[in-house]
């Protein structure tokens, strides 16, 4: 919209408004390249059957919707997703829909999640699972959060598992008082036995040499001290020189 006065004076009010149009503009279509991106990951994964998953992005924020065959597909693309440059996060809200023979008892289902769990070294022994309508929640308790993903990626790949929760909670070591005292100790006793053995040795070093040696030695520092106050006069004899 412009307004043109009389005597060639021009006022633009369009310029603000179409500088938002070409923001708004290129804004979308940066949109429309990352759910291209978001797709074209998802067909090159051969878990993923991308005809049956919509992308949708907006300033980076994918959402993924549809049906896949299992949790493992499910997983999949959420990964292929977030490897895509310019994703800032990913929601899925992806349903799992198993097959008939995929579909299992829930008692089954969860004797072989915590089969998978028991023979996985990085799980400790104090997680547990349930399992109701094909949902896996775990819980218990974990030190660390590597192990709280592993368990749940053991989980996932259970077959018949329809999702998992992961309801882990995170008890980090903590140090005991009792425990730092012998450290402390125990750290000082070492230092206090190397400084003996160290005396020791030099004994030991001492003892082994003959009287001529140590004089020869005690004679050797005593001419080194000789040679640095001669050195010192010298320079003090040349200062004094050269400032008369």
């Amino acid at each position: 919209m412009v307004v043109a006065r009389q005597g060639g004076a021009h006022e633009t009010l369009a310029e603000p408004l179409l500088a938002v149009a070409w923001a708004e503009r290129g804004r979308m279509s940066s949109t429309d390249d990352l759910a291209t991106s978001v797709s074209e990951e998802l067909f090159w994964n051969p878990v993923v059957d991308d005809a049956s998953i919509a992308v949708f992005a907006d300033d980076g924020r994918i959402t993924l919707r549809g049906t896949v065959g299992s949790l493992r597909e499910k997983r999949a693309a959420e990964k292929a997703a977030q490897r895509v440059f310019g994703v800032v996060s990913v929601e899925s809200q992806l349903q799992v829909a198993l097959m008939e023979d995929e579909q299992r008892a829930d008692a089954e289902l969860r004797g072989d999640v915590l089969q998978a769990l028991v023979l996985d070294g990085l799980v400790p022994k104090t997680v547990d699972a349930q399992v109701e309508d094909g949902l896996v929640t775990l819980t218990g308790s974990a030190q660390w959060q590597y192990q709280r993903d592993e368990a749940e990626r053991v989980a996932s790949s259970i077959v018949g598992a329809r999702d998992v929760s992961d309801e882990i909670q995170l008890e980090h070591p903590r140090a005991n008082a009792g425990d730092a005292i012998a450290s402390m100790t125990s750290e000082s006793n070492q230092r206090s036995q190397s400084a003996g053995k160290v005396k020791q040795l030099e004994r030991i070093a001492d003892t082994g040499r003959s009287p001529w040696t140590r004089l020869i030695l005690l004679g050797e520092n005593w001419v080194v001290c000789a040679i640095v106050v001669l050195l010192l006069l010298a320079v003090a004899l040349i200062a004094y020189r050269l400032a008369t």
